[in-house]
């Protein structure tokens, strides 16, 4: 599970937890899809969290472009396309993608999460 330091806590059968993971882009949003598939209580969005907008341009590394660059560049995503310039990532590697947007108020909100036990974020570039 590249990228999700807490799969092991949320799929274990010992705990049982309900939730929700987040993931705007597209292609790890999949991979998220197939990660959870089995766990009934937890449900994928594919969706970035943003106070105020509602779409938005997130640039993440091409998919075409995955084998060239070091593994650290590849789970990264931003609003802030300078936040992936590096010395071994080429400035025509990185892709702009548009994806829905939503508060964490108006996630809450939609999927009645009026407690949390867990929320673990990860928020490159915002």
């Amino acid at each position: 599970m590249r990228y999700d330091p807490i799969f092991g806590f949320v799929t274990n059968p010992a705990y049982r937890l309900n939730g929700l993971v987040i993931e705007p882009v597209p292609r790890f949003y999949k991979a998220l899809c197939n990660n959870y598939a089995k766990y009934d209580g937890i449900v994928a969005l594919n969706l970035a969290v943003h106070n105020e907008l509602k779409t938005s341009k997130l640039y993440a590394i091409g998919e075409e472009h995955e084998g060239l660059v070091p593994q650290s560049a590849l789970g990264m995503a931003s609003f802030n396309r300078e936040h992936l310039l590096r010395p071994d990532v080429p400035q025509n590697y990185i892709k702009e993608i548009e994806v829905p947007c939503a508060s964490l108020a108006e996630i809450a909100e939609k999927y009645h999460l009026n407690k949390f036990d867990l929320l673990q974020i990860d928020t490159e570039g915002y």
